[in-house]
């Protein structure tokens, strides 16, 4: 703990997007359920090949979004094989397009929005954050959530631990992200409409 930061070794373990939906459809029937601001972070199965991954994420925004304040669509999980190969543009494009026509087909039937974010790894070079800023903005996206954990283990790291798998959590950002395009328009709050989530 000299370091002030953590491992972490979790995972994305869950009981899958079905299952979260019948937990979220329960949550939203309870006046603190309609009140809580839920945030729902999706990501690609495990077992589900980078190729079919955008089908995969649209299977779990059209799923959730009913019932998320935002979605936000993970592409930096560390500890999920392959997520980190989802950020380049590329593989990135038909992922986010896909999330944002489930969110905008939820807020035609809700009469609300359904903002979408990407959560990017703080691992990624200048040039890639600055891309994936680009695109999301692009997409239209509401925002980019920075960062997920880390996978480097620099070496001025305190030794008092073992080196082992896993990615780290810092106290304190252990670089500063370069100025990325920005739209104003994408950082005004949302319109809840009748109802608060």
């Amino acid at each position: 703990m000299g370091d002030r930061s953590l491992i972490n070794r979790m995972g994305f373990n869950n009981h899958g997007a079905q299952a979260l939906a019948h937990r979220l459809a329960a949550a939203r029937r309870t006046e603190r359920g309609q009140r809580a601001v839920i945030g729902v972070n999706i990501g690609k199965s495990k077992i589900t090949a980078l190729e079919d991954a955008a089908e995969d994420y649209r299977f779990s925004a059209g799923l959730l979004a009913p019932y998320a304040s935002y979605l936000a669509i993970n592409v930096s999980s560390p500890n999920t094989p392959g997520s980190r190969d989802l950020q380049s543009v590329e593989m990135l494009r038909p992922i986010l397009e896909a999330v944002v026509d489930e969110s905008r087909g939820a807020a035609r039937r809700l009469r609300r929005e359904v903002p979408v974010l990407v959560k990017i790894a703080p691992d990624l070079h200048d040039a890639d954050v600055t891309a994936v800023a680009r695109l999301a903005a692009e997409v239209g996206l509401a925002g980019v959530i920075a960062t997920n954990t880390t996978i480097s283990r620099p070496a001025e790291r305190a030794p008092t631990a073992p080196r082992s798998r896993g990615s780290a959590q810092a106290a304190s950002p252990a670089r500063r992200w370069p100025a990325a395009p920005s739209r104003s328009s994408d950082c005004s709050a949302p319109s809840w409409g009748r109802r608060p989530w």
